[in-house]
């Protein structure tokens, strides 16, 4: 399934044993399965802890040689609290009998009350998992211990410390300053004070690891890119199969999580003033029922299609089919400002040419290949009319194709490999050294 830089093996570590954690499900989470492939190519024995979903994914199970092994949340899911659907008084209106007000008031106490109870079974479902992330790790007796992300830090750097065995420190994003992320201090401080300890830290670009490096008095931040395994891709169809068009159909093409910032509802208002073309959506998030609402809005039913989730192993072949691919991150967060998401290198190694916010770590990318066009965070009109010259300029859009393919050598996960092989020796000696 992954490609490997065949000159990354390192024989001297067979037979050790690795403890990753995540904090979701592990069913599409390239990055965390690239690695953990990488390490089992490697000699390694890694086990994957995640979240399990029943219904959805199953307890444990072996990806490529990795054992994922999911654990149980306390609280599945809590049903969403209702909406009032009883419409505020109108200024003009006279006041509430006292009967009404008496009613009232203890409807208010009792919501009140719902999102404190809710609060508090969130906050201790959310223990219990560090509780289980802590235990299993602990009790697997690893050689090594692998955080991906600060929220699955602490009860790993714990049970690292206890076993007196190395922690890498994998941070995803910016989790200080991330949107839809609450508690930004405490991330801070948290991953300043358990991160600066780990044996390795590691994170996915140059800008978030300056970032580390001047907020967490870091001396080493390396660098493992978030990009796809090097692959010959080719379009068989299967994208306009799917959306039931013709081949000959221009397919514009979003693909990741339906989460907000991420500029989908001006994404589907460009649109509408596209002609001659047809928008697929592959991800799934909460967001997607309000953007299918928006869509029929729009008048768009017919012309925007939710594929949903796609599974990693099929993806690029889908991708391939796109006339271009859409990153439009706002500039909500730190996080977004800084991102460069496996999404854009993945249209890149699909040869599709790309639609990209102008963010600095975007902007690289798509200046250094010539493979895309840039367009201000946030702005429709900009977004609408790249989307048209995407469509509508052929000549245009072939040369974008082809600097794709001449530079996708350039971003693929062989040439991350030897960072992370790297690192684990490194991280050892380390803490070898503290012993």
């Amino acid at each position: 399934m992954y490609r490997s830089n065949p000159t990354s093996a390192n024989c001297e570590s067979a037979g050790r044993t690795v403890v990753m954690a995540v904090r979701n499900t592990c069913v599409t989470d390239a990055r965390v399965m690239k690695e953990a492939a990488t390490l089992t190519r490697a000699g390694w024995r890694v086990t994957v802890l995640a979240i399990h979903q029943p219904g959805d994914t199953v307890r444990e199970e072996e990806r490529d040689g990795v054992i994922v092994r999911r654990l149980t949340r306390l609280i599945h899911r809590l049903p969403r609290r209702p909406r009032r659907r009883v419409s505020a008084p109108r200024p003009s209106s006279p006041a509430p009998s006292g009967r009404t007000a008496s009613a009232a008031a203890p409807s208010g106490r009792i919501r009140g009350l719902s999102t404190l109870v809710r609060s508090f079974l969130l906050w201790l479902d959310r223990r219990w998992i560090d509780g289980l992330f802590f235990w299993e790790a602990w009790r697997m007796r690893p050689d090594r211990f692998h955080a991906h992300d600060v929220n699955t830090l602490a009860p790993l750097f714990l049970a690292s410390r206890l076993r007196r065995r190395p922690l890498v420190y994998d941070a995803h994003e910016i989790s200080a300053d991330r949107e839809g992320w609450s508690h930004s201090r405490l991330w801070h401080g948290l991953e300043k004070q358990l991160g600066r300890r780990s044996d390795g830290f590691i994170t996915t670009n140059e800008t978030r690891a300056a970032y580390f490096r001047k907020q967490y008095g870091l001396e080493r931040v390396s660098v493992v890119r978030n990009v796809p395994p090097l692959a010959d891709v080719t379009d068989d169809g299967r994208l306009h199969r799917a959306l039931g068009v013709g081949r000959d159909t221009s397919v514009l093409l979003y693909q990741g999580g339906l989460q907000s910032g991420r500029g989908l509802s001006l994404m589907l208002e460009a649109f509408a003033g596209v002609e001659g073309a047809h928008l697929a959506v592959i991800g799934f998030g909460r967001l997607r029922p309000s953007l299918e609402q928006e869509a029929a809005r729009l008048g768009l039913s017919d012309r925007v299609t939710f594929l949903g989730r796609i599974p990693h192993e099929e993806l690029l072949a889908y991708t391939a089919g796109a006339r271009a691919g859409l990153q439009l991150l706002e500039n909500t967060c730190l996080n977004h400002y800084t991102a460069c998401s496996n999404k854009l290198h993945e249209y890149l190694m699909a040869e599709v040419p790309v639609i990209a916010s102008d963010l600095p770590e975007m902007r690289r990318v798509v200046e250094e290949t010539g493979a895309g066009r840039l367009v201000p965070p946030g702005e429709m009109g900009a977004v609408r009319q790249a989307m048209r010259e995407m469509v509508g300029n052929r000549e245009e859009w072939i040369q974008m194709k082809e600097s794709a393919r001449r530079h996708k050598h350039r971003y693929h996960w062989g040439l991350e490999e030897p960072t992370l092989l790297k690192l684990y020796g490194m991280s050892a000696n380390r803490m070898e050294a503290k012993s």
